[in-house]
C-alpha cells in the first residue's frame, strides 16, 4: 500500500579503509548503494544527488526488470507513490498564490455535497487540513486498494458511511483519502480534470514533461522499471502492476518519474520556488509547504532531525515499488532513491538508503557515524529471512502429510483456509473479515512454513496438530485459527 537497520559488518568495512575527509563523492557513494543494494535483494534503484542547484551525482543499480535483465539508469522511470502528495499540494499552493482557491475555507465552498457521518465536522474541514493530513476524516485504506473507490462519487459515498468519532480531533493521522478528497477540491475549483492541473502546474514547469501519471501511459516509454518481490524460490521476480491508481485516489500517490525528473523537482524545493532562476512560487509560500503543522508534516513534506542534520522528505510505497526524496536545507543538499522491490516485504529500506546517501552526501565523514545517523529507519534485517529461504530450497518436505494440513482455521481475529494443490500447501487468510492474502506456504523445518508472496515474505508460519486430530495455524507465533478434530 501507499504509505512507513543496524547497517551491517559488511557496510563498516566498506568504509573503514577510506580516507574519510578526503573520501571522492561518486567512489564513496557509489560503494555505499552497491553494498546496500546487495545486502537487501533489491532488484534495482535509481539515484540523483543535488548540490547547489546542479546534479552531482546520478546512477542506476540493478536491473529494471529481472526478466529481460535490463538496467536501472538515471532515466529510469518507477512509480513515487506517495511523493506525489507534496505535488498536490504544490498545485494546491500555486493555485492558492494565483488566488484561485484558498487553503483555508471550508471545502464545502467548492464541494458543497461532501458530507459525513458527523455532518457539522464535515462543513468545517479545508484543503489545508486535508493536505496536512489534520482533517479528522475517517481513514480507510483497504477499500481503495483493492479497488472499491474509483470514481468521485464512490469516495463522496464511502466518505460519508464511514464511523467517526462524535468530537473528532484535529489531530494528525495520514490519509491517503484525504488527498483523493484533496485532488477533487482542485478538480472543482478550476474545472480541470486533476491529471491536467498537475501538469500545468507541476510537471512541466518544472521540467518533468515526461513524468506520468498512469502505469498504461508508464509502460509506453523505453525506459521503465517493473515491481518486483522477493520469492523463496527464484530470487527476486518481477510482479503485476497494482491496478487501482489510475482512479480517484491518483492525487495520494499515481505519479510515475526518473530519478532526474525528481532532481529537478529538488532543485526548485531547494531553490527558494526557483528552477533555473524562473519564479514558480513565493518563498514564502513555499516555506509553507515545508513547514510542519502538526507531527513533523507540512504540506506533503515530513521535517526529521537525524542527529544535529535537519532533513526535508517524503517517501512512497505502493505494490512493487518504492521512494524517497529528501534534502538537507541548511546544506543545499538532495537525494532522490527510487525502487523496483516490494515495500512491505523490505521495510524501510529505501528510506534507509535515501537518509545514508543523504548524509554521505552533505559531508562524507557522516560514514564514521551513519549507524546512529539513520537508527530510525533500521527496522529490517535481511539475515534471518535470507537463511529461512536457504533451509526451505533446501529442505525436503513430505508432501504425504500435507493433507493432514488442509481445512479451514477459525480464529478471534480471522481465518485461514489451508488445501494443497499442484504440490503446494496455500494459504488464504482473512482478517478481520474483510483483508485478505493468499500465498504458497514453503517449509524450511518440520510443520514450518515461510510465505511465498506478496508482502508476508518476512513471516513465519507454523501449523500444530494434536493428539485428537485438531490442528492450529500460527502467523509469527500469533494464533490465526483453529480447525476442529477431522
Amino acid at each position: 500500500m501507499l504509505r512507513l537497520l543496524l547497517i551491517g559488518t559488511l557496510l563498516l568495512a566498506t568504509f573503514v579503509s577510506v580516507p574519510s575527509v578526503r573520501a571522492d563523492l561518486d567512489t564513496q557513494l557509489n560503494t555505499y548503494l552497491e553494498t546496500m543494494l546487495a545486502r537487501y535483494g533489491l532488484a534495482g534503484m535509481s539515484v540523483a544527488v543535488v548540490r547547489d542547484g546542479q546534479v552531482v551525482f546520478s546512477r542506476g543499480y540493478g536491473v529494471r526488470d529481472s526478466e529481460s535483465g535490463a538496467p536501472a539508469t538515471p532515466q529510469t522511470q518507477f512509480s513515487v507513490a506517495s511523493i506525489t502528495k507534496s505535488m498536490t499540494a504544490l498545485a494546491a499552493m500555486r493555485l492558492a498564490e494565483q488566488g484561485k482557491l484558498s487553503l483555508d475555507v471550508p471545502i464545502v465552498e467548492y464541494l458543497p455535497e461532501f458530507t459525513l457521518r458527523n455532518a457539522e465536522h464535515a462543513k468545517t474541514i479545508t484543503l489545508r487540513q486535508l493536505l496536512s493530513h489534520t482533517s479528522a476524516l475517517p481513514r480507510d485504506d483497504l477499500t481503495w486498494y483493492i479497488g472499491k473507490i474509483a470514481t468521485v462519487k464512490d469516495l463522496l459515498t464511502h466518505l460519508a458511511t464511514l464511523p467517526m468519532p462524535r468530537a473528532p480531533k484535529a489531530e494528525f493521522a495520514y490519509n491517503n483519502l484525504g488527498y483523493a478528497l484533496a485532488g477533487v477540491v482542485l478538480e472543482r475549483a478550476t474545472g480541470k480534470p486533476y491529471a491536467e492541473l498537475l501538469r500545468e502546474l507541476v510537471l512541466v514547469p518544472l521540467g518533468m514533461e515526461s513524468a506520468t501519471l498512469t502505469y498504461a501511459d508508464m509502460q509506453k516509454l523505453p525506459d521503465f522499471a517493473a515491481p518486483h518481490r522477493p520469492d523463496v524460490r527464484k530470487g527476486v521476480q518481477r510482479i503485476a502492476f497494482h491496478p487501482h491508481l489510475n482512479t480517484v485516489i491518483a492525487p495520494a500517490g499515481a505519479v510515475n518519474a526518473s530519478a532526474l525528473d525528481l532532481a529537478n523537482y529538488l532543485r526548485f524545493h531547494m531553490g527558494n520556488g526557483r528552477l533555473a532562476g524562473v519564479p514558480i512560487l513565493s518563498a514564502e509560500h513555499l516555506r509553507e509547504l515545508h513547514t510542519p503543522v502538526q507531527a513533523n508534516y507540512g504540506l506533503g513534506w515530513v521535517t526529521s532531525k537525524l542527529g544535529d542534520l535537519q532533513v526535508i522528505w517524503h517517501n512512497g510505497a505502493i505494490d512493487g515499488f518504492a521512494s524517497i526524496i529528501a534534502f538537507a536545507p541548511e546544506h543545499n543538499v538532495g537525494v532522490v532513491v527510487l525502487g523496483n522491490t516490494n515495500y512491505s516485504d523490505n521495510p524501510l529500506v529505501i528510506e534507509l538508503i535515501g537518509m545514508g546517501a543523504l548524509c554521505l552526501a552533505v559531508d562524507s565523514r557522516n560514514a564514521d557515524r551513519l549507524d546512529k545517523l539513520t537508527a530510525d529507519f533500521h527496522v529490517f534485517d535481511p539475515a534471518p529471512r535470507a537463511e529461512r529461504f536457504a533451509k526451505a530450497r533446501a529442505f525436503k518436505p513430505d508432501l504425504s502429510q500435507y493433507t493432514a494440513y488442509e481445512g479451514k482455521y477459525v480464529g478471534l481475529i480471522g481465518q485461514a483456509d489451508v488445501s494443497f494443490r499442484d504440490d503446494m500447501l496455500r494459504a488464504d487468510v482473512t482478517l478481520g473479515g474483510v483483508f485478505s492474502l493468499s500465498f504458497e506456504l514453503v517449509e524450511f523445518e518440520l510443520r514450518t512454513f515461510v510465505a511465498n508472496g506478496l508482502g508476508v515474505s518476512n513471516d513465519v508460519f507454523t501449523i500444530r496438530l494434536s493428539e485428537n486430530g485438531a490442528a492450529a495455524f500460527f502467523q509469527n507465533d500469533t494464533l490465526i485459527g483453529i480447525r476442529p478434530p477431522r
